[in-house]
């Protein structure tokens, strides 16, 4: 209860202090918005990287588990511009 209600004071000091006109605010503006745009960018890339055919994790494992990798996995081009 008490992490909820400082979050909760928190979010309403931010949002006042958004709302008010005050020199630099659309600056202080833009970087209360940047997570929102930041994130799904090193979601991609981390997804990218776990899943890649030379360095990635989920390749390692799956390699190590016996898989082989034929199919669609070997193919030259991928999918989603061929």
């Amino acid at each position: 209860m008490l992490v909820a209600g400082f979050g909760i004071t928190i979010s309403l000091l931010l949002a006042t202090m958004a709302d008010r006109v005050l020199r630099g605010a659309l600056a202080y503006k833009t970087l209360l918005i940047w997570p929102y745009g930041v994130a799904p960018a090193v979601a991609g890339v981390l997804w990218a990287f776990l899943f890649a055919p030379s360095i990635g994790i989920l390749t390692f494992l799956l390699k190590r588990m016996g898989s082989t990798g034929t199919g669609s996995s070997r193919a030259t081009r991928p999918c989603c511009w061929s």
